[in-house]
């Protein structure tokens, strides 16, 4: 778990048209996307990866992707179920903008939703929102490593 700290990239996050707060982090890798919120919270986006990005001699100007669908990621509230009461939100749309400072460093802004009524949640603990729409925004800037 430590090792994985490390590679965390800082970075901002809004729910549902909140103002801004700074998250521990985002990384990036060749699976997924996985943004780090509060504690045991994290967004990992199953469709988006380090592989979908230009090689660094056509890292230039400013990328988008939109993604629709029924899973595109997951916000969960714990790590294992088994740990207590969860949330799960199946992320349904996506938009993501990249805009490559350099060769060395991209700043991205991913915004996306999911619909409440296709969430999973623990009946007994959770007494939120179970209709309606999810958002959330995530701002970061991602630097390559060298290989």
């Amino acid at each position: 778990m430590e090792s994985q700290a490390i590679n965390l990239e800082p970075g901002t996050v809004s729910i549902n048209g909140s103002a801004a707060i700074t998250i521990p982090g985002v990384r990036l890798d060749y699976r997924s996307l996985e943004i780090h919120l509060f504690k045991k919270e994290r967004i990992r986006l199953y469709t988006f990866n380090s592989l979908m990005l230009p090689i660094e001699a056509k890292r230039d100007g400013t990328e988008y992707y939109k993604f629709f669908g029924p899973k595109l990621g997951l916000y969960h509230d714990t790590i294992d179920i088994r740990e207590g009461p969860y949330i799960n939100h199946n992320i349904e749309q996506l938009e993501i903008s990249i805009q490559y400072y350099s060769h060395d460093a991209a700043h991205f802004i991913i915004k996306g939703c999911c619909d409440l009524t296709k969430s999973y949640f623990d009946p007994y603990w959770y007494k939120g929102v179970t209709s309606g729409s999810w958002t959330f925004e995530v701002s970061f800037t991602h630097r390559f490593q060298k290989a």
